[in-house]
């Protein structure tokens, strides 16, 4: 029989093996090591889910889709604990870091999740990542990857979707090898890849960053750095099967050497592929043997990029070694800066290339010699081109005697031919035929060619301002039996309101006099090249299509409303060691659509206009350029001091100094002290100072500014509840400063950017009196704390941004003193001393007035003690000090101070 204390002997003994089983039970549930154990997010042991009404099955799996489930806390674990951790979650925000190890393959992914790693990072990636199921998305950002000695896998394999934010993948403890594995494989036709923010390097395994070479597929890529990798064939972006497309934005290549042939960076392989390149960066990329930087076999357009010192490493003096290889592809080049180790910037050995310009180079000689007579042909940027199956001819024709060459050589993008030198003393036009060269359709070859100019041409047509009817008609076009084409015309003296219509071409230049024009028109309905004049109250207009070439030449003019210079369109102007000064209405130049103006080593200086360019005015579509330029003390009255570009507008190696925009009026078309710009702009290498008006330097009325773009944000420190001023400094790489477009809303003009502060966003507006910044007021709010103070850019008005961003410290502001008297004493202190809460606040001044008796204070809040108006005198008080206190300018009587405080804090 079994008594009561039997019975509860053996209950007792149950629990206590009951208890035992469930511990064994919980720790069978870990990793063989406990530190592995993961924790994914910190949220209670519940399943948590999305505001989703469960009334039917699709809505109930849609909550299994977006639960969280929290897990057992470590600080590492191996790819099998991130299976694990990440199972059925939707999103995830990773809390430590992660291996790979052998055995452990990828992990595959059959829903749709987002994973934050927050800056944590997954190392020894041997075997693979993920496996991205058809029709799921995986989006990864703020992680980092790492390789380990090997790679068997890819990271990803693709048949969904894939974007990567803000993820670094480096393979530096990765030997060089030929596994030719791509990071990113895709299995499925169709799949979409986006890569932005992202950075990956030291990739030594002969393999790609992404290839299409058995899936179709499209690419996004922004913002991205490819470094320091080791490619095999067709370099780390492979687009090559068919219907594969890409679009590759504001993305740098930078020192990728391949091991094979085709592309160090770049490889688009089939017809059929589509390719976008814009304002990326190719730098010290190479390859064995074709495209140092880019193959082309698709359709692909590469714009306004930059390509420096990449180069082919198997025979590098070789012609058909180019930076950029079309094979049997369509290449739209557009805007390109190139300036590589390679030979030619781009070679065709079959296909074509959108407009190529076939420019040839006066030629001088003596009769009887033998000459050189050069033609290069380039892209629209001056970088050379070279077609494998081009063959060429060159004709020189006086009259009606033509002298063809037999030796034409092409090389490095120029073609070259050896003439003997006729014995007439004329200038033979030059004309070129050629065969192979292919453009694309609707874009023609642009064909510029030279003169050669044998002995002292025209000597003999010397003319003076008494003799002008000897040469000209009474409509200002030259006298057919007296002046032929290309005959060099010596003006000698003053011409006083002379008016000249030259429709053939003509080199107008001083004689042994100077030439002075005075009130004269040129009209230019042909060629023509002007040559040391100076003239004042003088006007040139140049015809639609027509070309004018103006060197060491000075201009002046001070009583007109109109351009000294007007160039019509789609023309040609060339300008060298030229001076002008207009003090009128216009400016002096205004430079039409689609023409093709550069200005070289020439000062604009004091030249004035009522609206806008006071020295230039350009218009849509135009492409001018000015290297080596002064602009000192030009003004126009609403943008652009000196200059006002609608079109395209590159300025470099050029001086802006004094000048100055007169309105002040703030308006979001009005400013740009030196440069007022709406078409796209590169400025390189300028210096600007002194320039004035309403904004900075340039302002940007609505333009694309290729060139990088600093913004710097001011360290500020302001007390609590103060109105908060965040300012900005905008300049370009020079330093020179840059108004950003600004449009107007409810009385303020906003940028098309955010200012953010600790990634909470906020409109930004242009503070009028402030040049080149960014001014906004924000929230006074804002509790006491350090803050980050950045922006996010419009990435279509600055491409190229390098932001650098700034501290915001809000620190507390005390109250006013507080005043008590003896009498007053209960409204600040308990019965036990201490004070009261709410009344008195930490960091504020008591201030006493008179004497106080036999009071106990007991301090537990940093303050002040002091006297007042009436000096404070303290008898028979006892002080305990708990907090940091300072005591001031008070009298103790009745006993003495070290016996009447105890302090167990900081006393002063």
């Amino acid at each position: 029989m079994i008594n009561n204390r039997t019975k509860m002997f053996l209950l007792f003994t149950l629990i206590f093996i009951a208890m035992i089983g469930i511990s064994a039970a919980t720790a069978a549930d870990t990793d063989n090591n406990a530190t592995d154990t993961p924790v994914i997010a910190e949220t209670p042991t519940i399943d948590v889910v999305d505001d989703v009404q469960t009334t039917d099955v699709d809505n109930k799996v849609e909550i299994t889709k977006n639960t969280q489930t929290n897990v057992k806390t470590a600080t590492f674990g191996y790819l099998n604990d991130l299976a694990n951790d990440i199972n059925g979650s939707s999103e995830v925000t990773l809390t430590r870091d992660y291996s790979g190890k052998a055995g452990m393959k990828y992990i595959q992914l059959n829903n749709s999740i987002t994973i934050d790693g927050a800056g944590h990072t997954i190392s020894n990636l041997t075997q693979g990542l993920f496996e991205i199921t058809s029709g799921n998305t995986l989006t990864v950002k703020n992680l980092k990857l790492t390789g380990g000695k090997t790679i068997v896998y890819h990271v990803f394999q693709v048949k969904g979707t894939l974007i990567c934010e803000n993820v670094t993948v480096d393979f530096k403890d990765l030997p060089a090898n030929s596994k030719r594995k791509s990071i990113i494989n895709l299995m499925n036709n169709n799949t979409n890849v986006t890569l932005k923010d992202c950075t990956i390097k030291n990739y030594a395994s002969w393999g790609s960053v992404y290839s299409t070479d058995s899936c179709s597929g499209t690419l996004l890529m922004d913002n991205c750095t490819i470094q320091n990798n080791t490619p095999g064939s067709y370099g780390l972006i492979i687009i090559d099967a068919p219907g594969s497309n890409a679009t590759i934005k504001n993305s740098k290549f930078i020192k990728n050497i391949g091991i094979s042939q085709y592309g160090g960076a770049i490889g688009v392989k089939n017809s059929q592929n589509i390719v976008l390149i814009e304002n990326c960066l190719f730098e010290g990329n190479a390859a064995k043997y074709f495209g140092g930087a880019i193959f082309v076999r698709g359709n692909v357009t590469v714009k306004n990029s930059v390509f420096k010192d990449n180069l082919n490493t198997n025979k590098p003096g070789s012609t058909s070694n180019a930076t950029i290889q079309v094979s049997g592809g369509l290449l739209y080049a557009e805007g390109n800066t190139m300036d590589d180790l390679t030979p030619v910037e781009i070679y065709v050995s079959s296909g074509n290339v959108s407009s190529p310009i076939l420019k040839g180079v006066d030629v001088y000689a003596n009769p009887n010699e033998e000459v050189n007579i050069t033609y290069t042909l380039t892209d629209d940027m001056g970088n050379s081109i070279i077609y494998s199956m081009g063959s060429y001819s060159m004709t020189i024709g006086y009259r009606t005697r033509f002298v063809k060459s037999s030796d034409v050589q092409a090389n490095n993008g120029t073609i070259t031919a050896t003439f003997p030198v006729p014995e007439i003393e004329a200038r033979y036009p030059v004309s070129i035929d050629f065969k192979g060269v292919e453009t694309i359709e609707g874009h023609d070859i642009i064909i510029i060619n030279p003169t050669l100019v044998v002995g002292n041409v025209g000597y003999d047509l010397n003319l003076t301002d008494e003799t002008w009817d000897q040469f000209f008609n009474e409509d200002g076009t030259p006298k057919k039996d007296v002046v032929g084409e290309y005959d060099i015309l010596k003006f000698n003296g003053k011409f006083t309101n002379r008016h000249m219509n030259i429709n053939i071409p003509l080199t107008i230049t001083t004689g042994e006099t100077q030439a002075v024009l005075d009130g004269c028109t040129i009209n230019v309905n042909s060629e023509i090249n002007i040559k040391n004049i100076t003239a004042t109250n003088t006007y040139v207009k140049v015809s639609d299509d027509k070309k004018l070439n103006l060197t060491n030449s000075s201009f002046a003019d001070t009583n007109t409303n109109m351009s000294i210079i007007n160039v019509g369109k789609n023309t040609v102007v060339n300008v060298e060691k030229s001076n002008f000064t207009n003090i009128c209405a216009e400016g002096v130049f205004t430079i039409d659509s689609d023409s093709l103006v550069q200005i070289k080593e020439s000062q604009f200086k004091n030249c004035t206009s009522n609206v806008q360019g006071g020295a230039i005015i350009t218009k849509e579509n135009s492409n001018v350029t000015f290297d080596e330029c002064i602009f000192t003390n030009n003004s126009a009255g609403l943008r652009g001091g000196a200059i006002c570009s609608y079109g395209n507008l590159t300025v470099k190696n050029s001086d802006f100094v004094g000048n100055k925009v007169l309105s002040t009026t703030f308006a979001k078309d009005q400013g740009g002290a030196a440069i007022y710009v709406e078409g796209d702009v590169w400025l390189y290498n300028n210096y600007m100072n002194k320039n004035s008006g309403l904004t900075g330097d340039i302002y940007n009325g609505g333009a694309v500014i290729h060139t990088p773009i600093r913004i710097v944000f001011e360290d500020v420190e302001v007390k609590q509840g103060s109105k908060v001023v965040l300012l900005a400094a905008i300049t370009d790489d020079d330093g020179d400063t840059v108004d950003l477009y600004a449009d107007m809303k409810d009385g303020e003009y906003y940028l098309n950017h955010n200012l953010t502060v600790d990634n909470v966003k906020y409109d930004l507006t242009r503070n009028q009196t402030l040049k080149g910044m960014i001014n906004r007021p924000i929230n006074n709010s804002l509790a006491p704390g350090n803050y980050t103070v950045s922006i996010e850019v419009d990435t279509n008005e600055i491409p190229d941004a390098k932001i650098y961003p700034g501290k915001l410290e809000i620190i507390p502001t005390p109250r006013p003193n507080v005043n008590l008297t003896d009498e007053t004493w209960n409204q600040f202190f308990n019965e036990d001393g201490t004070l009261k809460v709410g009344i008195v606040k930490e960091g504020e001044e008591l201030q006493f007035h008179g004497t106080f008796t036999n009071r106990q204070m007991n301090i537990t809040t940093p303050i002040t003690i002091t006297t007042g108006e009436t000096q404070a005198v303290f008898d028979g008080c006892t002080f305990t000090i708990s907090s940091p206190t300072t005591i001031k300018n008070v009298q103790f009587t009745g006993t003495t101070p070290s016996h009447s405080i105890t302090a167990n804090a900081n006393l002063t």
